[in-house]
């Protein structure tokens, strides 16, 4: 011993060549360990070689090196965009520098163009002004202020509403007593002929009926109990329509000439009634115009005062205006001071994004070499097939071993497709000389010496991999 756990460890290792891992993987098989490989798919058999060659921690490498590349393409992109975007507000600046000095050599001059704009302006309001006035006196007469001259139109107008007011109740009164007119000719006169005749058609109907039920009999008389001939029949037929139906008919002839005469003194009622209806109207309209009159005449009164009132507003806005500009200064020299300065800005921060931007993409190389090394392609694949051919000859030595030739092991790194194409892929082959030429047709023995075989091969490479030679195993059942 060498005085501490740890020192002894060393110890140990270093005489025999071989450390903890290694040992429990290769010359020693602990209990439970045995591999049944024919229960595996050929995944896990590769699983299984790559614990057995420690490089099963290549894949986490390989995970590391892609979550690594995902966060330095983000960045990339990040800063790409950010570089963009910096670009775009340099060239920004620079058109807004070039633009604000084209602006403050036309502000002077734009500055004497409003003046003079605006100096014109309140002389034509004026002379807006001066028109407005003169129209207003032209509508109201000579001598009379436009205040006065609306409150005297719009009396007269309020009078010729209580006019129009006036007028409008006479034509309902008058409208109202001919419709009562019209309704009592209907209801006293026209409404009770059409009932008659609706129960003068009923009737003439039941006689129709009766006639065909008569010209229908045939047998014997159910009065008389004589046989019925067409002399009967015509003698009754001929009694009801002189007797019954005649009577009736004649009365219908005589309704509809009622009918006749009232819908004429209906029709002379309406007539009349349009007449005295449409004089009422006329003088309506009449009443209805001169307050239209009235009104517009009131309108165009306040619009002249409107109209002065807001030229004398305007009048006061120019003139402000006027006394603004003639204190203004260019705002432009200011703004292109303050754009020079960005652009000094954005050039350093541009400077400063390439060459984060080169040193992310010296990065992202690394990292994608890396990614494909660790992958199975790369590292894996090459170890691999580097142990392939020394796992092949130490398994068709246990197989002579355990079967006397007649199992052979195979290891393959590559998959021949039915395509032609070859693919990486790990996969063993156990062919019977004398039976199944797939793993799964061997019997259970066949199955067990197989398996027994694959562990032996494993252990030795596991063994192969040590640094002095360990000929020596370990099995614990």
């Amino acid at each position: 011993t060498q005085g501490t756990m740890a020192l002894t460890q060393e110890q140990i290792e270093k005489v025999l060549g071989i450390d903890y891992g290694t040992f429990i993987r290769g010359p020693m098989m602990p209990q439970g360990s045995f591999k049944k490989f024919s229960e595996m798919t050929d995944a896990e058999v590769k699983q299984v070689l790559e614990q057995a060659l420690q490089i099963e921690q290549l894949a986490e490498a390989q995970r590391n090196a892609k979550q690594a590349i995902s966060e330095a393409k983000l960045k990339q992109a990040n800063l790409t965009s950010l570089m963009g975007a910096k670009i775009m507000d340099l060239e920004y600046a620079k058109s807004r520098i070039v633009k604000y000095q084209q602006e403050d050599q036309e502000w002077e001059h734009s500055k004497a163009r409003r003046v003079g704009g605006i100096v014109a302006e309140i002389k034509e309001q004026q002379e807006k002004r001066k028109k407005a006035l003169e129209a207003a006196v032209v509508l109201m007469g000579a001598g009379t202020d436009i205040d006065g001259a609306i409150e005297v139109l719009k009396q007269s107008m309020e009078d010729a509403q209580e006019t129009v007011k006036e007028v409008q109740a006479m034509y309902n009164e008058l409208h109202k007593k001919w419709e009562d007119k019209s309704e009592a000719h209907m209801m006293n006169v026209s409404l009770p002929i059409k009932g008659r005749q609706s129960a003068a058609e009923r009737q003439r109907e039941e006689l129709h009926k009766r006639i065909k039920k008569i010209e229908k009999l045939q047998g014997d008389c159910p009065t008389c109990e004589r046989p019925i001939d067409a002399s009967m029949k015509s003698a009754a037929l001929s009694t009801l329509q002189q007797n019954e139906l005649q009577p009736v008919l004649d009365e219908l002839k005589a309704i509809k000439k009622e009918l006749r005469q009232a819908d004429a003194a209906e029709k002379d009622i309406q007539v009349k009634q349009d007449e005295s209806l449409t004089r009422a109207t006329s003088f309506v309209v009449g009443a209805q115009t001169k307050v239209e009159v009235f009104q517009r005449q009131v309108a165009e009164a306040e619009k002249a005062r409107s109209a002065v009132a807001i030229i004398d507003d305007s009048i006061d806005k120019y003139q402000d205006m006027l006394a603004k500009e003639r204190q203004g200064v260019s705002p432009f020299k200011e703004m292109i001071s303050n754009e020079q300065d960005e652009v000094v800005n954005q050039t350093k921060a541009i400077r400063r994004i390439r060459a984060q931007l080169g040193a992310c993409e010296l990065k992202l190389k690394h990292l994608e070499f890396w990614e494909y090394g660790f992958g199975n392609k790369g590292l894996k694949s090459l170890i691999l097939e580097s142990v392939t051919p020394f796992m092949n000859q130490r398994g068709a030595h246990y197989a002579q071993q355990l079967s006397g030739g007649e199992i052979d092991i195979v290891f393959n790194t590559q998959t021949v497709l039915k395509s032609g194409e070859v693919r990486e892929q790990f996969s063993v082959q156990v062919i019977n000389e004398n039976g199944a030429d797939t793993y799964a047709g061997n019997s259970g023995g066949e199955k067990g010496r197989a398996d027994l075989g694959i562990n032996f091969v494993v252990s030795d490479v596991v063994s192969s991999r040590a640094r002095k030679a360990f000929p020596q195993r370990f099995f614990d059942e």
